[in-house]
Parts: structure tokens; C-alpha cells; sequence
């Protein structure tokens, strides 16, 4: 099997172990165990975790997905929140919010007004972590 067959296979082992994963820990040891963790490079690692994100964040319900946003507006980080720094990014949660046809408009300076259904604006700050 050439490396890039062997690299493809991780990868849909990777997927496989993710669909069945409840938690990150669990999807993590699980690729661990199968040794398929330490041959994924770092951009499969990097799509698997946001895929996992996605994952996540598409779960929410919009009370929660508005909460995390609020979390982010408020100035608050990952170590803020409760799931630490497993917690979605605020591009994953504006994405999905725009996904879900929540309005959207960005403003200068690089922030983002959102409006979740509850009618209460979220403004998410600038930045990588922000909108």
C-alpha cells in the first residue's frame, strides 16, 4: 500500500471514529488506540477538529448557539466556558448562525452584528476568535 493509500485509509478511519464518538476524549483515545492519531498530519488533525466543531455547533439548539455567542460578545474566552478551550470558535458559531438564517451584518472594524430569533442583538468582537 503506497503512503498516500495508507494516509487516505487513516483518514476515512479517522471520520469512521469520529461518527461514532460521543466525546472528544473518547474519539481522541479511540484514534490513539488504533494508531491512526500519530499518522494524520497536521492539516488532516486541523480538519478533523473542525469537523468536529461543526459537528458540535450544528447540534445546538438556537437558545444555546445565542449563549455561546454571548459568551464571546461579553469579552469572555475558553477558559470562561464551560467546555474550556473545547468550546466552539465565534466563526463557528456566527457560520452556523448564518446557516440557520440568522441576520448578519458585519461592521467596521471587523465586528459582526448577529440576531438570533430571541430579537437581542450579539455583537462578536474582531479577530480570529471573534466574528
Amino acid at each position: 500500500m503506497t503512503a498516500e493509500a495508507h494516509g487516505k485509509d487513516d483518514w476515512q478511519t479517522a471520520l469512521r471514529v469520529m461518527a461514532a464518538a460521543g466525546t472528544w476524549e473518547e474519539m481522541r483515545g479511540d484514534l490513539e488506540r488504533l494508531g491512526v492519531l500519530g499518522r494524520l498530519d497536521g492539516a488532516q488533525r486541523l480538519d478533523l477538529a473542525r469537523l468536529w466543531e461543526r459537528r458540535g455547533v450544528e447540534a445546538l439548539d438556537d437558545r444555546r448557539l445565542a449563549e455561546d455567542l454571548r459568551h464571546w460578545a461579553a469579552g469572555l474566552g475558553p477558559t470562561d466556558h464551560p467546555l474550556g478551550f473545547l468550546a466552539p470558535r465565534p466563526a463557528a458559531l456566527a457560520a452556523e448562525a448564518a446557516r440557520r438564517g440568522w441576520f448578519q451584518r458585519p461592521l467596521p472594524g471587523g465586528r459582526t452584528l448577529i440576531n438570533p430569533p430571541d430579537g437581542k442583538p450579539v455583537l462578536l468582537p474582531p479577530g480570529p476568535e471573534g466574528g
